[in-house]
């Protein structure tokens, strides 16, 4: 999820194992529509800028160009 949501911006990150967190920034949501609509809208920019189909080809063909410059298949 770190990939997609930034911490206080997008949504709040909470380590997995932070059970009372977890509920603290719920509640905060809850009560705040504001912020709940905030973060829905800075959300969909981030995905719309970051996660676009040219940009994960792009991603994927690195790691394939990667991969095979490391065992000397591509120059």
């Amino acid at each position: 999820m770190a990939e997609v949501v930034e911490d206080g911006v997008t949504g709040y990150l909470v380590p997995p194992d932070d059970a009372d967190q977890f509920a603290q920034w719920a509640l905060e949501l809850l009560g705040d529509e504001g912020k709940r609509r905030a973060f829905g809208e800075a959300g969909r920019r981030r995905v719309e800028k970051l996660f676009t189909d040219e940009r994960m080809c792009e991603s994927v063909e690195r790691q394939y160009r990667r991969l095979l410059e490391s065992k000397g298949l591509l120059a």
